[in-house]
């Protein structure tokens, strides 16, 4: 992931207080190092009639043709990468 995205600049800095200050209490004595929290899913779709497409979309998971979505977030459920 670091070769995708370190041309833009969204993930937190280690350095800022910010994340810090505004993560909830109880998050932070587990996880006090956490700056983003990612979650990847699949959403079931229609078989595409373009072959393309479908390759493209095809699951081998799920068996199907799939949607496939990751979302960054950070502690305090600010979306910083969809």
């Amino acid at each position: 992931m670091y070769f995708q995205f370190k041309e833009i600049n969204i993930w937190p800095s280690r350095e800022s207080e910010t994340v810090q200050q505004h993560t909830p209490e109880g998050f932070a004595k587990m996880s006090a190092n956490t700056r983003v929290i990612l979650d990847a899913t699949e959403i079931l779709i229609a078989k595409p009639t373009d072959v393309l497409a479908q390759s493209c979309t095809f699951s081998t998971y799920k068996n199907r043709n799939t949607l496939k979505t990751m979302v960054g977030c950070t502690p305090r459920a600010l979306i910083i990468y969809r």
